[in-house]
C-alpha cells in the first residue's frame, strides 16, 4: 500500500494524500506503454454508462485520448502532482475489471520489468479501496 501522508496546515481541514512510491513511478511509463498496447475503446467508443463508478468516468473522460487510447503523457503529467495519485491510480485500476489479455504483450519485457508490471496491476484495487475510504474522499472534495 502506499504511504499515506497527512498534511494539516493553517486550514483546519486535512488533506490527505496518498503517494506513490519512487520504485512505481519510475516503472508508470513502462506500465502504461503496456496497458496501452491492449486497452482501447475505439471499436465501442464507449462512454461512460449510467452504472459506470466515479473511477471508471473519470478513466473514460480524463485519462484517454481523442482516438480512445490511454493518454500515457497526460497520465504521467498529472502524476507528477502527489495530489492527483490517488485519483488517477483509482481510475487505473478500473482496468483490473476489464477482460485483458495481459499475458502477450507483457511476453516482450524483461524478467524484472514483468515482474514490476505484475505488481504495479496488482497494488491497482488497493488504490481503488482507499480512494473509496470515506477519508479520502473527505479529502478530495
Amino acid at each position: 500500500m502506499p504511504k499515506r501522508r497527512i498534511v494539516i496546515d493553517s486550514d483546519p481541514d486535512e488533506e490527505i494524500v496518498y503517494v506513490i512510491g519512487k520504485r512505481t513511478m519510475k516503472s508508470m511509463p513502462m506500465f502504461l506503454g503496456v496497458l496501452s498496447s491492449v486497452i482501447s475503446w475505439a471499436m465501442h467508443g464507449e462512454d461512460p454508462q449510467d452504472d459506470s463508478s466515479a473511477h471508471e468516468v473519470y478513466l473514460l473522460d480524463e485519462l484517454r485520448t481523442d482516438d480512445y487510447r490511454l493518454d500515457i503523457e497526460k497520465i504521467l503529467k498529472l502524476l507528477e502532482v502527489e495530489a492527483n495519485h490517488l485519483k488517477v491510480m483509482a481510475a487505473l485500476a478500473v482496468v483490473t475489471t476489464y477482460d485483458l489479455d495481459l499475458v502477450s504483450p507483457t511476453e516482450g519485457l524483461g524478467e524484472n520489468d514483468r515482474a514490476e508490471f505484475g505488481r504495479i496491476l496488482a497494488l491497482l484495487p488497493q488504490w481503488a479501496r482507499a480512494a473509496d475510504d470515506p477519508a479520502a474522499k473527505k479529502a478530495a472534495a
